[in-house]
């Protein structure tokens, strides 16, 4: 942070306490800035329109491999054209498939071609959506449950794929604006379960999340997802209908399988890890350090996944936040496939805010 030239925020805000103290014990009264304002948070499906929705049926199924030796590549090949938020997992003898599209009938019948299909489960999200905002406008507290999983997310589009993949509930935040620890306790004690997974998905959320877990009465599980493809993935392990141990195990071990990258601007000029900022130039970040930087969005963030893609990677995904669009992000989806042999790149729409792309490499 020193070498950047910026503060931590958080001892900045222990500063302003201290000073806070200060001023009381000496009977300074502090105003109010002018046009201060707390704007209160929005359930998140409320930004999001059914007519938006360009993808009506969230399809969702495993595969039970004919032969353990398959691969899922024809199948993922032939359906990705279909849909979109498109996730296919290929683990030894099963595949599990999340797709939204048009035609689950056409993706159901490439995915009988590999296996035996179960817990097939096929959603209208239109219906969904409408459905979700009915919920949000009785009261809060759920029904009780043995299971839920909190997940903090930013962005229509991810808060969409979370809760399709099985979250219960979602704490709105991320990047520059983590949420709190009343935050994460409010939406474990909304979840009205015995045992609730907890994904931070962001390094800086972690603590808060431990902190919310020793506070609440019921059994809470972080797990330590430090980026929203690290959540993905601990979902795309989680099963509703395996032990709390079983997956804790499979959710942790998932974290370990995917790399992520961030792209976004420098808010100031600086010089890091061997590469002169300027304020405005796009940055590609990954693991905390910047790997790439540009003036065009395009080559910074193709610059960054050739740099954390290695020979071992089959799948990466681009998820496009709000200053972008599916356009761009398919250009820059041809452009790595073009550049690096075996690798599969999809486009979803993440929607998020702060990172024009959220990069996960599998």
């Amino acid at each position: 942070l020193k070498q950047a030239g910026v503060v931590d925020a958080g001892g900045q805000g222990l500063v302003f306490i201290f000073e806070g103290f200060v001023s009381a014990l000496n009977g300074t009264v502090i105003e109010l800035a002018d046009g201060f304002a707390v704007e209160a948070a929005k359930p998140a499906q409320a930004s999001v329109e059914t007519k938006d929705i360009k993808f009506a049926y969230c399809t969702e199924f495993i595969i039970n491999k004919y032969n353990p030796k398959s691969t899922a590549d024809k199948m993922r090949s032939l359906i990705e054209p279909k849909g979109d938020c498109m996730i296919v997992i290929d683990e030894d003898d099963i595949v599990k498939v999340h797709i939204h599209t048009n035609n689950p009938g056409f993706v159901l019948e490439q995915a009988v071609k590999l296996g035996e299909m179960v817990n097939i489960k096929i959603e209208n999200m239109r219906e969904q959506h409408t459905d979700l905002i009915g919920e949000a406008k009785k009261s809060k507290t759920s029904e009780h449950r043995d299971v839920a999983v909190v997940a903090v997310a930013n962005g229509a589009g991810l808060v969409t794929t979370f809760t399709e993949l099985g979250v219960t509930n979602i704490v709105p935040g991320g990047q520059t604006m983590n949420p709190s620890t009343e935050d994460i306790l409010s939406s474990i004690e909304d979840a009205n379960a015995d045992t609730v997974f907890v994904l931070p998905n962001n390094k800086n959320i972690v603590l808060a999340a431990q902190q919310a877990a020793e506070i609440a009465e019921c059994n809470v599980v972080v797990i330590e997802s430090k980026s929203i493809p690290q959540g993905i993935s601990a979902m795309m392990a989680y099963s509703a209908e395996e032990t709390v141990e079983t997956n804790t195990k499979k959710m942790t071990k998932a974290l370990s399988k995917v790399v992520s990258g961030n792209v976004t601007h420098a808010v100031k000029d600086t010089e890091m890890d061997g590469l002169e900022i300027h304020e405005g130039d796009i940055i590609g970040v990954s693991q905390g350090h910047i790997l790439s930087a540009d003036k065009d969005i395009f080559n910074a963030t193709t610059a960054l996944i050739k740099e954390i893609a290695d020979e071992d990677s089959e799948i990466i995904t681009l998820y496009y936040g709000e200053d972008v669009n599916e356009e761009d992000a398919r250009k820059i989806a041809d452009s790595i496939e073009n550049e690096l042999e075996d690798v599969e790149v999809l486009v979803a729409n993440g929607g998020q805010s702060v990172y024009y792309y959220i990069i996960s490499v599998e």
